[in-house]
């Protein structure tokens, strides 16, 4: 009986611990996506500040902003719904940049045929790098959970 009582009371501890870690893995899970949308809307002001015209801003973001929010985009857990609210964001900035009306849907801004912008969605670029880790990994000789470790 007092194996039973304390194999009970180890599996709570347990428990609570496994808790614990579930619930500090989700908070920084929060943060992270938190600092990335605050890392795109500070990119963004800072961009539209500038004296540059919005080709050049465009420019800026493509080349300068994209890559640096992509990295933890590709490295940590985003759901896609906040990658498509981050994409709202940008996708107003370019409109504004452009001159073109707010009202211009994103196929008109991003598809091919129309204004032929050299930009993709940011939903797209999110798509495509979890794409391309996934491959990565997968024809890797080292071990995912090895090489992800590296990564961070």
């Amino acid at each position: 009986m007092t194996t039973l009582t304390t194999t009970a009371a180890c599996t709570r501890r347990l428990l609570g611990k496994l808790q614990e870690n579930i619930n500090q893995a989700n908070h920084e899970a929060a943060q992270v996506q938190v600092a990335i949308k605050q890392d795109l809307t500070n990119g963004l002001e800072n961009i539209n500040k500038t004296l540059l015209p919005g080709k050049l801003k465009l420019w800026c973001l493509q080349f300068g902003l994209l890559p640096r929010v992509m990295w933890p985009l590709t490295i940590y857990e985003v759901p896609i719904t906040t990658v498509e609210k981050m994409e709202r964001t940008m996708t107003s900035y370019m409109k504004k940049w452009l001159g073109v009306p707010r009202c211009l849907t994103n196929i008109s801004l991003y598809g091919k045929g129309i204004l032929e912008l050299p930009t993709m969605s940011l939903t797209e670029e999110f798509k495509n790098s979890k794409v391309r880790l996934l491959m990565t990994l997968k024809d890797s000789k080292t071990s995912p959970s090895a090489m992800l470790h590296h990564l961070s």
